[in-house]
């Protein structure tokens, strides 16, 4: 049983709620919630200070593991994470634990502080975890003059990586292909999931301390010999994955045909007055994509998947609040080609029936076409969101490996083939594309840049 509490008399009554909730906690000797939070945030302690209406406290517990606690508790992953093996949820429901640490940062900015892993005196001792166990690390400081080191791609795993080394002294340049900041953040999260105004002044915090080069892409503008030209001892990869995977089917070239960065990025489209429209994957981009065509007034919004429900890899929260909008889901069926008009505009998408396979590689269940089982779907728009790949061709071209999926090959401690290149996020594999998992990567790539520059110190002296 949980234990007995008091609401003080005191409390304001916006807390009450949240109060309530964390009082829910039932004090696990060992918190799986700890465990499940990749970026190393002790979940247990904050959410047993905010039990007790120590909402500064529970404020400094998550920002001092996670400088981007207040963008995870709007858009954190938190039911297959920190709340998957709550205890709580033998008794009917997970403790709430992304609204919790969302509402204990919000209450700490409305007093008038600002993000703790920024202001703390001295960077404190960094937790992360790593295959479900937490490893702690507190690494000392070094001379303003230890070194440059180059981060390259400005998304939660570049400016940890990069906030990190700065409080331990080093001295830190970012580089950006683009003129913004944020990386996915600033480019397909869409304002019903995290507001904007949010997103630019957390992204402008945590920028400030920082070098940043904007509209230099590495590979093409620049390469390991330039920086190294400049100084550079060690170089952090966080450039992400941007290349969207379209299938290869007849009628790609009509009028209508997107992707899913045009419909999140972009305004054009909006003004084309489309009345209905077919999303093809079921990924949480795909989710995405879905809601704003209905925000933005297409009346009839289809997705399209060709396996079976317990194939979807979109998060449950996602899909539900689709399904609420009104996305009409489509499943086992594979778009084979897409009809147009006299004016060369979409008219339908043909699909084909498909039935569950064997399993694959992966362990996940595959599918096959039925042959003679089709059918035609009437729609004036077909958006492809079935996810991104990495840009092979630059990251080869400066003589690293990437394995046979296009993905970095990195050590245990994050280092690629190229002695001091590192890399994180989803550059190196499936499934770390969320923002808490990038933090981790960037926490991870800093602890073991310092160790790699402190032993090439070593050596040298």
């Amino acid at each position: 049983m949980p234990p007995t509490v008091s609401m003080p008399n005191s409390m304001p009554p916006r807390l009450k709620g949240a109060y309530w909730e964390a009082a829910r906690c039932l004090r696990c000797c060992d918190p799986p919630c700890n465990q499940g939070c990749p970026a190393g945030i002790d979940v247990a302690r904050f959410i047993r200070q905010l039990s007790k209406g120590d909402v500064s406290g529970a404020a400094d517990t998550i920002e001092r593991d996670n400088p981007f606690g207040l963008i995870c508790g709007w858009i954190c992953p938190s039911e297959v994470l920190c709340q998957k093996d709550c205890t709580a949820r033998k008794l009917g429901r997970a403790i709430d634990i992304r609204s919790l640490q969302r509402f204990a940062i919000e209450e700490n900015r409305r007093a008038g502080s600002s993000n703790r892993f920024l202001t703390r005196p001295q960077l404190a001792e960094q937790r992360i975890v790593v295959e479900g166990q937490v490893k702690r690390e507190a690494p000392t400081n070094v001379a303003a003059s230890s070194g440059l080191v180059a981060v390259i791609g400005s998304g939660p795993a570049g400016l940890t990586c990069g906030l990190i080394l700065v409080r331990l002294g080093y001295r830190v340049e970012l580089w950006e292909k683009t003129d913004t900041i944020g990386g996915r953040l600033s480019h397909g999260i869409p304002s019903f999931r995290l507001d904007s105004a949010v997103l630019r002044s957390e992204l402008e915090i945590l920028a400030s301390p920082l070098i940043i080069h904007r509209s230099r892409a590495f590979g093409m503008e620049l390469g390991l010999d330039d920086l190294r030209r400049q100084g550079c001892q060690a170089v952090f990869l966080a450039t992400g994955k941007w290349r969207e995977n379209i299938p290869e089917i007849p009628g790609n070239q009509l009028i209508g045909v997107s992707t899913a960065d045009q419909i999140l990025t972009q305004e054009d489209w909006k003004s084309a007055g489309v009345k209905s429209a077919a999303v093809v994957g079921a990924g949480n981009a795909a989710m995405d994509v879905a809601r704003s065509l209905l925000a933005e007034g297409v009346e009839m919004v289809h997705v399209l998947y060709r396996r079976t429900p317990k194939e979807l890899t979109s998060w449950d929260e996602e899909r539900e609040e689709a399904w609420q909008a009104g996305v009409i889901f489509h499943l086992l069926c594979l778009p084979v080609a897409l009809e147009g008009d006299s004016a060369g505009r979409v008219r339908s998408i043909v699909c084909a029936r498909t039935a569950p396979g064997p399993l694959d590689s992966s362990g996940r269940r595959s599918f096959r076409a039925v042959e003679g089982y089709s059918f035609e779907l009437p729609v004036e728009m077909v958006v492809y969101a079935l996810g991104y790949g990495t840009d092979c061709a630059s990251l080869e071209s400066q003589g690293i490996w990437v394995d046979e999926e296009g993905f970095v090959r990195v050590n245990e401690d994050l280092a690629t083939n190229v002695d001091g290149v590192f890399a994180g996020g989803d550059l190196i594999g499936k499934g770390r594309g969320t923002v808490v998992q990038a933090v981790a990567d960037g926490k991870r790539a800093a602890l073991s840049i310092h160790q790699y520059l402190s032993r090439e110190r070593r050596q040298g002296e």
